[in-house]
């Protein structure tokens, strides 16, 4: 809102960007628009998970989804965890943490891009093809880990991801996921600043992305904290960014964008 001459501030007009759905009315999420999610599930194989995601899917009419800290080893059937009416596509990790997936509606054209894709942090890459144009969607997770040394391995990959996103003849770029940083972007502050919160920031900014998700995404006993964040380097398309109902302890973020012929009439 860009208020114009002489007009006074009116507090109660600033409200953030984010529209909280975390209560569970979905009503405003348009089913005909590309529906992304990104959520922390702290292990797929938890009691009824799978089924909780499935709820997800259907009452947010969700299109592609991306999963972290799914907690899978290569040794588990991929069976187990197959959707109908989804393609499913996995980076796994081990039981114990770490691991990430997407969800794709069947009827999406895309491919996975694993040259894109980084060696580390779960990084998944996926080029969808929407009104003949190519979305890269990325999907990551970093660990809570501040000793300097991964604070400087992460920055080094994002570096690296970055670069490589940049240089690639794409509509727009996303990257989503719990990245472990992010209370700087708390729209009415007050969240204790994380030890990424501002190298991190200014980096996404050098390469000019965007970071929609401006209300807090996780709340555990006295502990605040906005760390599941989306990233975008063009908001022309973008008509909703969200936060949904936690399927674990982490509320699942969202963007909706306008694309035209990309579900079946």
């Amino acid at each position: 809102m860009v208020l114009e001459g002489d007009a006074e501030l009116d507090e109660d007009v600033l409200e953030p960007n984010t529209l909280d759905l975390s209560d569970g009315n979905l009503a405003q999420i348009n089913k005909d628009s590309l529906n992304i999610v990104s959520c922390n599930i702290n292990s797929i194989l938890a009691e009824n998970r799978l089924d909780e995601i499935k709820v997800m899917i259907r009452e947010a009419s969700i299109d592609i989804l991306f999963l972290s800290e799914t907690k899978l080893d290569d040794s588990i059937s991929v069976d187990r965890f197959k959707i109908e009416g989804f393609n499913l596509e996995l980076n796994n990790r081990d039981r114990r943490g770490g691991g990430t997936m997407f969800y794709i509606k069947n009827h999406l054209t895309y491919r996975r891009n694993k040259n894109i894709e980084y060696k580390g942090f779960g990084h998944m890459c996926l080029d969808l093809i929407c009104d003949k144009k190519i979305y890269s969607i990325n999907g990551l997770y970093r660990p809570p880990e501040n000793d300097h040394a991964s604070k400087d391995l992460f920055l080094v990959a994002m570096r690296t991801i970055l670069t490589k996103l940049n240089g690639r003849s794409t509509y727009t770029n996303m990257i989503c996921g719990d990245l472990n940083f992010g209370n700087i972007y708390n729209f009415n502050g007050g969240l204790k600043e994380k030890s990424l919160d501002n190298e991190g920031a200014d980096l996404f900014l050098e390469y000019g992305y965007s970071q929609l998700i401006d209300v807090p995404t996780r709340y555990c006993n006295l502990s605040t904290s906005l760390i599941d964040l989306f990233f975008i380097n063009k908001t022309d398309n973008v008509i909703l960014n969200a936060v949904l109902p936690s399927i674990a302890d982490h509320l699942c973020t969202l963007i909706s964008i306008k694309c035209k012929n990309f579900k079946p009439k």
